[in-house]
């Protein structure tokens, strides 16, 4: 549950030394495809191939040349396990090509809502080195590309289990107003002077939440964002300095 229906294909030469405790998978590929209730009834295909190589003795795994394509997107890379059976660290790097995020989600049976700008979230793009360990992963020496905002620094889960996250990010101009929902077609009214000529009756007082207290009181959250310029509701702020901490309820 949910229902999901997955195949997967392995082609590679394979080699093992037993006594060496050492396992390589050569050009290696891996094709997986997947339908069901989580992507609302599509069909996703994804495919990595490259090389792998497994030292029980050293206690270290590698992931080498790796290429990964899922719908549009396109991604190279390299992944490195150290000290397998006690306190696992990860290292490597990550690069994805330019892609269409709207159109990846899609694929993914996820539709955005709709947003000011037709095209938000077209053009992504992404590098990054990684480092973490069995609960936690990060990307540093970040480079983010979203519709021509770009945003450096580092991003992740310092702590997994707990969704301790944690970024330090700067950037040039973003265009919040792109990410709202599109505004409203509204009929013109006639200007009256000495008040509203409305003959509605106002709404009654609600005794709803106005915010979501019990979410805003289980965030993990410590980073900071700096930007040359943020445009919100049509106005212009810069330079524009965020720095955000939220932990224990606080």
């Amino acid at each position: 549950q949910p229902a999901m229906r997955v195949r997967i294909d392995l082609n590679t030469v394979a080699s093992f030394d037993l006594d060496k405790e050492l396992y390589r998978l050569d050009g290696f590929d891996l094709k997986l495809d997947a339908s069901g209730d989580p992507f609302n009834g599509r069909a996703v295909g994804m495919r990595l191939q490259g090389d792998s190589v497994i030292d029980l003795q050293q206690q270290l795994a590698e992931l080498k040349q790796l290429r990964l394509s899922l719908a549009d997107l396109r991604a190279t890379g390299e992944l490195s396990a150290s000290q397998l059976d006690s306190d696992l660290q990860l290292a490597g790097n990550i690069n994805v090509a330019e892609f269409d995020a709207r159109a990846l989600l899609h694929a993914l049976g996820q539709d955005l809502p709709a947003m000011a700008r037709a095209n938000a979230l077209s053009k992504v793009a992404l590098s990054a080195s990684l480092d973490g360990g069995s609960n936690s992963l990060m990307l540093r020496n970040m480079t983010l590309l979203v519709d021509g905002t770009e945003l450096s620094g580092s991003m992740g889960l310092a702590d997994i289990e707990r969704q301790a996250l944690r970024f330090e990010l700067r950037g040039n101009s973003l265009n919040i107003d792109h990410y709202l929902p599109p505004a409203e077609d509204k009929p013109a009214t006639a200007a009256s002077q000495g008040g509203s000529s409305s003959q509605t009756a106002p709404e009654p007082w609600s005794n709803e939440a106005v915010l979501p207290l019990e979410t805003l009181a289980g965030l993990n959250v410590n980073g900071s964002l700096d930007l040359q310029q943020v445009q919100l509701t049509g106005q212009s702020i810069a330079p524009f300095k965020m720095a955000l901490e939220a932990a224990n309820g606080n």
